[in-house]
């Protein structure tokens, strides 16, 4: 199997299929890895609240949404800009921004940051075809771990583990004052 594959993603930029409106843009709570909380909000669940807004309000869709979503989370891997939509003698009238998204922010980071180390496979393929498949054992084997900057992620794990384990005393102290 590989390690640590995505999935190709788009959202599009300002244009006539949009109505001019930037589906770029994420409106909803940014992710965060779940560090394993239990009962914690996971990705999909914000996934399929991204795909319960009301697409009426907006010419965005679905995906749009979700690569929004994922892209300001920081579980994406931006590739490019590509037409997704020509009109004869006019030209381009609707550009998408094409993005590589991963099941963490951690997997994003590694595959960024891994594939500049392995030359051959340093990049992310075409923005029309995005190239997001995970490394196999043996490039995977060939990454430098050493020289991978992870201080961001570090960082907002430990903000994140700090909060849960805040949540869980007080909800421990509550407990045992209720009489639990």
């Amino acid at each position: 199997g590989l390690l640590f594959a995505g999935t190709s993603a788009r959202c599009r930029k300002p244009g006539g299929l949009t109505a001019f409106q930037n589906c770029c843009d994420n409106e909803l709570p940014r992710l965060s890895d779940t560090l394993g909380e239990t009962g914690g909000r996971s990705q999909r669940d914000y996934v399929d609240e991204a795909s319960a807004i009301n697409v009426f309000d907006n010419q965005c869709d679905v995906r749009d949404q979700e690569t929004a979503l994922l892209a300001d989370s920081g579980f994406c891997v931006e590739v490019g800009t590509f037409c997704a939509e020509a009109i004869p003698l006019v030209g381009c009238v609707q550009e998408s921004r094409a993005y590589c998204c991963f099941g963490s922010q951690l997997a994003a980071l590694i595959q960024a940051q891994g594939r500049a180390q392995l030359g051959s496979r340093s990049g992310f393929g075409t923005p029309e075809s995005p190239d997001c498949r995970g490394f196999t054992v043996d490039e995977f084997q060939a990454i430098d771990m050493s020289r991978l900057d992870l201080s961001g992620y570090y960082r907002s794990i430990r903000t994140r583990a700090s909060s849960l384990l805040q949540q869980e005393a007080t909800a421990a102290t509550r407990h045992r004052l209720d009489g639990g």
